[in-house]
């Protein structure tokens, strides 16, 4: 299983091993299916579902409008282009793509309300039965079947359980939208899947629904009589909640994707609307009439509402300051800014005004960040530095590779400066960065017996290389670093001050070992 591409960084490993994958590689030729077999099961017969359903939108619908729409249908993102998660990111729309509460509640209020309707017109039965309960049941099930074409994303999961509470609640009479039902929710998943805490999904998820929550509790919207009052309360309620979502999770997002969308609350007036009016019940059509081949009528509004996203999406993000690219938020700014939030959502009166300034330290934490000086990916096959007027540069490796970019992200940078643009002298083997008067040098390639020679006479502080070391072979350099340390506790982050060498390891020496780490490889000299 991978390493984080840092410390500190994402751990793919420990996603993948609670995901049930117990190893990842790759193929150097096509993957050859010898005996076609499909295992039975309900689980399969979903999945194939879900496939067929989002390459028929794919193929029904002009791209990029069809992969969006199959997102948001089947929860599946990889067909989208890379511009089009940019422009949603820089917005502040890229929620619309995960199946959260938003998708549930246009299903399960649109469900709820036409049943309630065909059930009403129907008297001998209207007047006999409760048809709000019925209809509520039969909108929870028509939940759960759009929970499971979705592939059970943890922010779908959230939402169909206090979708659930507040159905349930409605079958005993009761109020079902509440911070309680949330809580149990949060409590239900965390048993089931604990790792789920350290997932972004869930954080964001968490905080949005607290903040839309807790707004509704305290300050109540006041009912409006007509049709026009009833669409201006409507606009003013989504320029709110996208308020308050936007100030409840921009903690969590600066921590976990290190920027911040400023234009989020405007775009999100302009397609929350255009969303629950036209793409949300285009879709449910379009799911209904498909088994008659007729989902090609449903796939026209889809199409026309989903390009409008689409440019609302670019338009929002092309504008100046629309995404602003910060330091990634510590881990003690991130738990303090929960603690905030919670304080201020959960308490009454004045005293819950004391989580403002809680949210106010934890970003100000920000400002706290080192920044690395050397990062060191795992094998040595990326290696970025810093630049002194803070910008990056790679002494091996480009900015296509993803340990890259996610460096660049942690260190709040867009773009790399290109090695031949700086003062890094360079030659047919290696490289030597200088750094608070201490000498780097990177053989970069290729990584022979002679450069190595060569590398270990001049004496540096620090050597590394993409091959076992051993300090016997090279006795020059105070700090090696080679394929047996970075296989051994993964990649490396170093701070160079004039007072010392600080080097920070993804897996520390000495650190309990998890079943999802790298067992560590001490390595054989080449």
């Amino acid at each position: 299983l991978p390493s984080p591409t840092m410390p500190g960084g994402f751990d793919f490993g420990r996603y993948y091993y609670f995901s049930s994958i117990g190893g990842t590689g790759y193929s150097l030729s096509p993957v050859e299916i010898l005996t076609p077999t499909t295992p039975p099961g309900w689980a399969m017969a979903i999945n194939n579902l879900r496939h067929t359903i989002g390459q028929d939108m794919r193929d029904g619908m002009e791209e990029p409008a069809g992969a969006v729409a199959a997102a948001m249908t089947i929860s599946e993102t990889t067909p989208i282009p890379k511009y089009v998660n940019d422009d949603l990111r820089d917005s502040g729309l890229f929620h619309i793509l995960s199946i959260s509460g938003f998708h549930l509640a246009v299903v399960t209020g649109m469900v709820f309300a036409a049943l309630r309707l065909l059930l009403s017109l129907i008297p001998a039965l209207a007047l006999r039965v409760n048809t709000k309960k019925i209809a509520g049941v039969l909108a929870l099930l028509a939940a759960f079947a759009y929970l499971a074409l979705a592939g059970y994303p943890i922010p779908a999961q959230r939402s169909f359980i206090m979708v659930g509470f507040v159905f349930l609640a409605m079958l005993f009479d009761r109020r079902g939208i509440s911070l309680r039902s949330m809580a149990f929710a949060a409590i239900f998943l965390l048993i089931i899947f604990p790792e789920s805490l350290y997932s972004a999904s869930f954080q964001l998820s968490f905080a949005a629904t607290l903040a839309i929550v807790s707004l509704a509790e305290n300050w109540p919207m006041p009912r409006a009589q007509t049709l026009h009052g009833r669409a201006l309360m409507h606009l003013w309620g989504i320029l709110l909640t996208s308020l308050a979502t936007s100030i409840a999770t921009a903690p969590f997002i600066i921590y976990d994707f290190s920027r911040l969308s400023v234009m989020g609350v405007l775009s999100n007036m302009l397609v929350l609307p255009l969303a629950s009016v036209v793409i949300m019940p285009a879709i449910i059509v379009a799911m209904l009439i498909m088994p008659f081949g007729l989902q090609w009528l449903a796939y026209i509004p889809l199409q026309w509402g989903t390009n409008l996203m689409l440019k609302i999406a670019a338009y929002a993000a092309a504008l100046p300051l629309a995404s602003i690219r910060l330091y990634a938020l510590s881990e003690p700014g991130v738990i303090l800014a929960a603690v905030g939030l919670l304080w201020f959502c959960l308490w009454r009166g004045r005293l819950r005004l004391w989580g403002v300034p809680m949210l106010l330290v934890s970003l100000a934490t920000i400002s706290q960040h080192r920044p690395v000086d050397v990062f060191v990916s795992a094998g040595a096959s990326q290696v970025m530095v810093r630049l002194p007027g803070g910008n990056y540069t790679t002494l091996k490796g480009t900015s296509r590779a993803y340990a890259v970019q996610s460096w660049l992200q942690s260190e709040g940078q867009g773009d790399l400066t290109p090695l031949k643009e700086t003062d890094i002298p360079c030659d047919a083997t290696s490289c030597t960065y200088t750094k608070g008067g201490h000498t780097l040098i990177m053989v970069t390639h290729p990584e022979t017996d002679a450069a190595l020679d060569a590398a270990c006479r001049a004496h540096p502080d620090i050597l590394i290389a993409a091959r076992y070391l051993k300090a016997s072979r090279c006795p020059g350099p105070r700090i090696l670093i080679g394929k047996n340390e970075l296989a051994a506790f993964g990649p490396h982050a170093l701070y160079l001050t004039p007072e010392k060498i600080e080097i920070t390891r993804t897996h520390e020496p000495g650190a309990p070992h998890r079943i999802w780490q790298p067992g560590g490889d001490s390595g054989e000299d080449e």
